[in-house]
């Protein structure tokens, strides 16, 4: 046992298991003198390392049923043992059983992925990362948006309390998170259910969403707008807004599109049927705001004065920040206040992955492949914002010759394209890149050199920031093939929302892992594999999981990445 401390100082105890957590023995059919000396020897085992004279020893392990009679068993096995007593109950009784003196145990602070004794299979990270991605939407959705927005409301009076609607949102979204699931090593089927939760979940959000912005839609005359500022920070910058109202002229605005359909109050007029001369435009604006109070709703009448924002063939610019496109289709990002800038960066990359869902394995004397630029266009010119596209043109193998230990010689011409967003008063730029995948067993990433070798890097995980330390030389493919029994480890790492390093941020949306190698950032944009678990890989001599297909997570089809970059 030991006591794990979070970053504000608070602890809790725990317990390293550590022959891990799959424990089948009591479900195994064997007779009782052989599984009552393999019981002794994995008792044996535990007691080596344990801090008390009681031991935790799992029974089961992922989808394996109850033990049938598991008293009785019990009861059995505690008269053929002589140096241990079996008893049943749950791991809060198990901690509760004996009183921790807590100054005498071990404290421990950080992530615990050291896979030296037990694998952490990171691959996982990236595995399906469409998954990711719509998991990332869909918890900002209701957690940052519809939830406090329908409490801030419902707390004033002005809308009926939604518990019961939020509740069940936050229930479909758990469904999601079993490791398997968010993971993405299941099997198709099971991934194909996670889909289906998580559109169930967007219209349950957007629902609420749409009410509650009705409601305050009441309080706003004809020539305002009402901003709502959920987060903790004051905001300043351009936001888009869609309405079949007049825009308010005072504010400054740029159309984004024009469409027909119904106002959203009538959509939600449970008392009211639409019909077609209800139907008119619709038309989504952009338009800047400032001084947005953190956690505030807030009129406005008046425009504000415009920040610059500049538009040339190959460079975007406005008060802050100036994007300069290469001939090689890599970009320069300039920090104009301070003099700092970064070049040669977004680098678009394919090397070959002969791993699974669980694992990435690289192909021994395979040399990645990289995306030629083919093109720039201007998409958008306006006063808000301006978009650059970039086109880029990459020949990947289609797929992995397993017999031939080699990537095929058939390759398929894959287009990119990377929208650069700038909007005015912003201090990070925007990219959004999007091409057909058509290919197997292949890993695409956007890499971004730095000027000296990456040591440190700071990203965001569950409970905050982590500084973690790297060895910018460590290649996994200088240590294939594993050892029986061992996973190598990997320059790779996850993150939520973001990563830093060398005054570089990148911040991304449902793309949770980075790699360091020597001096170069890379976001993992696609991994594509097509089995839940190899017998055995060269950075994995173990099987994961069943050797089942997952042809899933080849993840063909339209791809849509959204990204960022700023400088700190």
């Amino acid at each position: 046992e030991f006591l794990w401390k979070s970053d504000d100082g608070s602890t809790v105890i725990a317990t390293y298991l550590t022959e891990g957590y799959f424990q089948d023995i009591l479900h195994e059919k064997l007779p009782q003198e052989e599984k009552v000396e393999k019981l002794k020897d994995l008792l044996d085992k535990l007691k080596e390392r344990a801090t008390t004279d009681k031991i935790l020893l799992p029974v089961g392990g992922d989808h394996l049923g109850a033990v049938p009679c598991l008293k009785s068993l019990i009861k059995e096995l505690n008269e053929k043992l002589t140096k241990y007593k079996l008893e049943q109950g749950t791991i809060s009784e198990y901690f509760s059983s004996f009183a921790f003196e807590e100054k005498a145990l071990e404290e421990v602070s950080g992530e615990l992925r050291d896979n030296t004794r037990n694998p952490i299979l990171p691959g996982t990270i990236s595995t399906r990362m469409y998954l990711k991605q719509l998991n990332a939407k869909a918890t900002w959705q209701l957690a940052k948006v519809a939830e406090p927005l329908q409490t801030f409301l419902a707390a004033e009076g002005l809308e009926k309390e939604r518990r019961n609607e939020l509740d069940y949102a936050w229930k479909l979204l758990l469904k999601n998170h079993p490791h398997d699931s968010i993971c993405g090593c299941s099997v198709d089927e099971v991934h194909e259910e996670n889909e289906m939760r998580y559109k169930q979940l967007n219209q349950i959000s957007s629902g609420i969403i749409s009410r509650c912005m009705t409601t305050i839609s009441g309080f706003v005359s004809e020539n305002s707008l009402v901003v709502c500022n959920l987060s903790n920070f004051n905001f300043s910058g351009v936001i888009k807004v869609k309405t079949h109202k007049p825009f308010p002229q005072a504010l400054p605005h740029q159309v984004l599109s024009t469409e027909t359909g119904f106002p959203e109050d009538l959509l939600l007029d449970i008392q009211r049927v639409p019909v077609c001369e209800d139907m008119t435009e619709i038309t989504e604006y952009l338009t800047y705001v400032e001084n947005i109070p953190p956690f505030s709703v807030k009129k406005i009448s008046m425009g504000s004065q415009l920040p610059i924002l500049e538009v040339t063939d190959n460079k975007v610019s406005n008060s802050f920040l100036e994007i300069s496109v290469n001939t090689d289709g890599t970009i320069n990002l300039k920090d104009i206040q301070n003099e700092k800038t970064f070049k040669s960066l977004h680098i678009i990359s394919d090397r070959a992955d002969t791993g699974d869902t669980y694992n990435f394995a690289p192909l021994e004397g395979d040399k990645p492949l990289k995306a030629g630029l083919t093109g720039i266009n201007i998409v958008e010119k306006g006063l808000l914002r301006g978009v650059l596209r970039l086109t880029y043109k990459l020949q990947i193998p289609e797929k992995f010759d397993y017999e031939m230990n080699t990537r095929s010689s058939e390759t398929v011409e894959t287009i990119i394209t990377t929208d650069i967003i700038l909007t005015a008063g912003a201090k990070r730029v925007e990219f959004i890149t999007e091409w057909e995948n058509k290919c197997e067993n292949h890993v695409m990433s956007v890499k971004f050199p730095l000027p000296q070798k990456i040591t440190e890097t700071v990203s965001e995980d569950t409970f905050g920031l982590i500084t973690r330390t790297f060895d910018p030389d460590y290649r996994i493919e200088d240590h294939i093939p594993a050892e029986k029994g061992q996973e190598l480890r990997t320059n790779t790492a996850p993150m939520q929302r973001f990563v830093f390093a060398q005054g570089l941020g990148i911040i991304t949306e449902g793309l949770p892992e980075y790699l360091v190698s020597d001096n170069t950032l890379s976001i993992t944009i696609l991994r594509a594999t097509g089995e839940l678990s190899s017998r055995s890989l060269n950075t994995r001599n173990f099987p994961a999981g069943p050797p089942l297909p997952a042809m899933g997570a080849q993840c063909k089809g339209r791809q849509s990445v959204r990204y960022a970059l700023c400088i700190v």
